[in-house]
């Protein structure tokens, strides 16, 4: 997704809504996932998603936290901005 220059959300974060991305680990449940035990896999490592949002600066991980949509699933996780890497669109 091309960037607008006008944005500057866009600039200081690493992710925009509407990115697609790849998730660098597994994301297991904290405890805040509804529905599962803590600590079952929710998304698997390497998988495909795209962001829906930028929720924020969260200083206790000292990253900035996204919400995204894991394609295979349809589930929706909060994830901190390490654990993805942007993919190219094809």
């Amino acid at each position: 997704m091309e960037r607008d220059p006008y944005d500057i959300l866009s600039i200081l974060v690493a992710f925009s809504p509407g990115d697609k991305v790849k998730f660098l680990k597994d994301i297991k449940n904290d405890g805040t996932y509804p529905g599962m035990k803590r600590g079952e896999l929710i998304v698997k490592e390497g998988a495909a998603g795209q962001v829906i949002r930028f929720l924020g600066y969260a200083p206790v991980f000292g990253d900035d936290m996204f919400e995204v949509v894991v394609e295979e699933s349809g589930s929706i996780v909060v994830c901190r901005a390490c654990e993805l890497e942007r993919l190219d669109d094809e």
